[in-house]
């Protein structure tokens, strides 16, 4: 055999043993992110908001916004779900391939609430871009804040506490 082909042979060899290793790894997914974290805050009366992420070690979270009955605990309505993968690293939270279901904005009427029963939400957003955020945790790991980036003069709340269950 000529050795150029042997040598495009060994290279060949070389490049599938490294691409198939590569395809094999999986990413390691920090613990301390795993679980389900949630916020509650006044809405009206005794009604609150509950938003809750829950993280999972295959990689994927999901995040709920839900009305909920203060005193029964009793789910009343949602308002956006959503699913995504996930890799976390130091501060840094990204999130990608994210699925949103939300409310019908289209049905909504003046005074009407903005929460409807979980069938009635609907395909929102497929983003296949990165979301970055950052996080931080208490001291114990058991409150993480939340940084969402908000758009220059946007009306969102920038950092949210969220408590471990």
């Amino acid at each position: 055999m000529k050795p150029h082909v042997l040598y495009y042979l060994l290279a060949a060899v070389m490049l599938m043993g490294f691409y198939s290793c590569k395809k094999g790894k999986s990413e390691k997914i920090d613990t301390s992110l795993v679980g389900v974290w949630v916020n509650e805050s006044a809405y009206s009366g005794n009604l609150i908001i509950r938003q809750t992420f829950q993280f999972s070690d295959d990689g994927t979270v999901g995040f709920t916004r839900v009305l909920v009955n203060k005193d029964t605990r009793a789910v009343l309505g949602y308002n956006y779900k959503s699913t995504a993968k996930f890799t976390f690293d130091g501060n840094t939270l990204k999130q990608y391939d994210m699925s949103v279901l939300s409310i019908d904005q289209t049905k909504i009427k003046p005074g009407d609430p903005y929460y409807t029963p979980l069938a009635d939400l609907i395909p929102y957003l497929n983003i296949t871009s990165v979301s970055t955020s950052t996080v931080s945790f208490n001291a114990d790991k058991t409150v993480f804040n939340f940084i969402y980036v908000c758009p220059l003069n946007a009306d969102c709340i920038g950092l949210v506490l969220y408590t471990k269950q």
